[in-house]
């Protein structure tokens, strides 16, 4: 009889430790997935963010070019705007 539960002990413990490993295994590819799922949102958002930044910055272009002395008005009123907050400062 002192067998038989050493037995059934030694069996149980082999079923948790089974148990166990099966949980890591799960708990290790759900978070492969999940690391998997964030990669690919972010490579996606980088595209778009970097598709935007070249949309805009032709469309910035085209605007200059078209419309030179608006854009050089535009930059002088910057740049008087930066002086005066900068001159106030010291």
């Amino acid at each position: 009889m002192t067998t038989t539960t050493a037995s059934n002990g030694r069996d149980s413990g082999t079923t948790a430790s089974n148990s166990a490993q099966s949980l890591k295994d799960a708990a290790t590819s759900q978070v492969a997935d999940i690391v998997e799922q964030a990669q690919d949102g972010f490579d996606k958002a980088v595209t778009h963010g970097s598709d935007e930044f070249k949309r805009l910055s032709d469309q910035s272009t085209k605007f200059v070019r078209e419309n030179p002395a608006i854009a050089l008005a535009g930059a002088a009123g910057v740049g008087l705007l930066i002086g005066l907050a900068v001159s106030k400062r010291r």
